[in-house]
């Protein structure tokens, strides 16, 4: 059972979780079994629900509503017995309870203190700031900050508010250029000739996300406006259109726009779950994509998606997440990673035969291949690009070498942002050169504070 959106184990023995991306609040018991919604969803209005907290009864709990509307973001009440749950305030952040009787927040990077009601479930006074720069990621609607339930200590991180660098670095890994100027960047997806790149970037404005494209001079283009997330851009293979995700129906849908925005998005695929778009076919005829499981289940399927109006049709029968999927340049195979071993690794398959081999030995995500498609790039646990020579069966590995670390060459060095859910680097198609996302080094304090409540005003 795993959660990456927040969990709290309530008195009761009941663990409440919010298992994926684009779901309800689940709750299951502590001895085991299967997570079960607690929350209802209203996709209309909302795309998930995330961070819950218990309150002292047990019962009850916190719990934030992520919206691709601003206006609709909020922390809430809700119950275990079910119910409508109860809006408290409006914020893009988690929230917690703290004795003797207060909420915190955060909001617009400062850390809030509310006066609350944990019997009657209400607001009793005002909020306070308490803290100012609180790091807080308003697209994930998280901030950097917990207390202790007596609320004796209080602890959170300060914000660096630094902008990232797009970075070039050879084979050695040495940096020979940035490109672009430095802003929110969060993944990176080369175009066919390497010419320019689609870049997920943050919208602070909306606590969303929206796709750019940075040209080879460096300059950017706006390519996404709306007020939804826009995200996980993918070419195709003529470089003429991108797919990205995008949850403004809701649950994640994917739309295909002009690389030159010369035309509105139109939408792809629209599924039952949250569909992500993951590589397009060399032959430009399909879509690989990866959906959540029905109910909110912690693995994310793999899907062929025919782009003449077919049904998708599955990769393969896996009971374990599929994501981060590429076409070999062939069409024939694929690569991507799966936890199937318990940690993730880089596998290879072959989509005629379903033969799949696997290629890291101590993890590994993110693989990206070079154009002749005997060589596959990907991440190790060390944040290190790894090189893999195929056989001649083309699925076999060779040869396997480390090639260097990106970001920690730049001067002053900075931090290579790898995660499971964003592509952080890129390689051009001869294999020569890496494009990655360089953060600053994180030197933010983090602060440990009592007697708090006292100074509030």
């Amino acid at each position: 059972m795993t959660s990456y959106l927040g969990a709290t184990w309530g008195a009761n023995d009941i663990i409440l979780l919010a298992p994926v991306n684009r779901t309800a609040i689940h709750r299951v018991a502590a001895s085991g079994g299967t997570p079960e919604p607690i929350t209802t969803l209203d996709t209309t209005r909302e795309n998930s629900h995330r961070w819950p907290h218990f309150l002292p009864d047990g019962r009850h709990f916190l719990f934030t509503v992520r919206s691709d509307r601003a206006e609709n973001q909020a922390i809430y009440v809700g119950s275990i017995d079910g119910g409508s749950p109860v809006r408290l305030v409006a914020t893009q952040s988690n929230a917690i309870y703290v004795e003797p009787g207060f909420i915190l927040h955060v909001r617009d990077g400062t850390l809030m203190a509310q006066p609350f009601d944990a019997r009657a479930r209400v607001l009793s006074g005002a909020a306070s700031p308490v803290a100012a720069q609180v790091s807080q990621e308003t697209p994930s609607a998280v901030a950097a900050f917990d207390a202790s339930a007596n609320g004796a200590v209080l602890t959170y991180r300060q914000s660096t508010g630094s902008a990232t660098r797009l970075t070039w670095f050879d084979r050695a890994g040495r940096v020979v250029g940035t490109l672009g100027p430095a802003a929110q960047y969060q993944a990176v997806n080369l175009s066919p000739d390497s010419s320019q790149a689609a870049v997920d970037m943050v919208d602070t404005e909306h606590g969303t996300r929206d796709v750019w494209i940075v040209d080879g001079g460096g300059a950017l283009r706006r390519l996404t406006t709306h007020t939804a997330t826009d995200w996980m851009a993918i070419w195709s293979p003529d470089g003429k259109e991108i797919v990205f995700a995008s949850d403004r129906q809701g649950h994640s849908s994917l739309f295909r726009a002009p690389a030159d925005g010369s035309a509105t998005e139109r939408l792809v695929f629209r599924g039952d779950s949250g569909a992500f778009p993951n590589d397009w076919s060399p032959d430009g005829r399909q879509l690989l994509l990866h959906v959540d499981g029905p109910r909110g289940e912690a693995y994310a399927r793999a899907y062929l998606l025919p782009l003449t109006g077919s049904d998708p049709a599955p990769v393969m029968d896996a009971r374990f997440p599929i994501t981060n999927m590429k076409f070999a340049p062939d069409g024939e195979r694929i690569a991507f990673h799966s936890p199937e071993t318990g940690s993730a690794e880089i596998y290879v398959m072959s989509l005629r035969n379903r033969r799949k081999v696997r290629i890291s030995n101590n993890g590994g995500i993110l693989p990206n291949w070079s154009r002749n498609g005997r060589e596959l790039l990907y991440v190790n646990p060390q944040r290190e690009i790894m090189s893999v020579a195929f056989g001649a069966d083309l699925l076999t590995p060779a040869a396997q070498e480390r090639l260097f670390a990106p970001c920690r060459t730049t001067d002053p060095p900075s931090i290579f942002p790898v995660n499971m859910n964003a592509r952080a680097y890129d390689v051009v198609g001869d294999g020569s050169r890496v494009l990655a996302v360089c953060a600053p080094e994180e030197n933010a304090a983090v602060v440990v504070s009592t007697h708090w409540a006292t100074r509030l005003q």
